[in-house]
């Protein structure tokens, strides 16, 4: 038998980062008089940043994906596989700026000697990889849901994607992928 769990895109978390977005544009658009440069970078920066949330709300096709073999992250324009066997530990992980706590995102790191475990993004922010707060679960309950399907699947002979990673291939285009 096979399990599937699918989280799909939370549409009042896309809302929220629309309406952020669209306020800093504002501001962008509002500073350009007195000063052009940080006025247009912040009017096309949070323009096309809201622009893109809003197509990712339109098309529907963002979501997250669990079955025995690992975790799918479908996105637009990729599909990103992470198999339960190369993974090393998930956890909840705060984003901070300044000292003041701006979000949370589910930090994922890779075991040792996996070409996508990478001690530079350790060092700096804290993970290999991670899963952002976008779908209609909480960043805690998404957490210890793939927690529990990673002790569960981890060692299982069958969690192996055939075409996650092939041994061709450098390091940089498996973190691309």
């Amino acid at each position: 038998m096979t399990s599937v769990k699918v989280f799909n895109l939370s549409t009042a978390k896309v809302l929220f980062i629309i309406a952020g977005l669209v306020v800093f544009f504002w501001l962008g658009v509002r500073v350009i008089d007195s000063r052009p440069v940080l006025g247009w970078v912040s009017a096309l920066l949070f323009g096309v940043g809201a622009l893109a949330a809003l197509v990712i709300l339109i098309s529907g096709r963002v979501s997250l994906r669990l079955d025995e073999q690992g975790i799918e992250q479908v996105g637009i324009f990729k599909r990103m596989r992470l198999p339960w066997k190369d993974i090393e530990s998930i956890n909840v992980a705060e984003v901070r700026h300044r000292g003041i706590r701006v979000g949370s995102v589910i930090a994922i790191n890779f075991k040792l000697g996996d070409p996508r475990c990478s001690e530079i993004a350790r060092s700096v922010v804290g993970m290999d990889t991670q899963i952002g707060n976008i779908y209609d679960v909480s960043m805690k309950e998404l957490c210890t849901i793939l927690q529990s399907w990673h002790k569960l699947y981890a060692t299982s002979p069958n969690t192996s994607f055939s075409h996650a990673l092939r041994p061709s291939r450098s390091p940089q285009a498996a973190i691309r992928e």
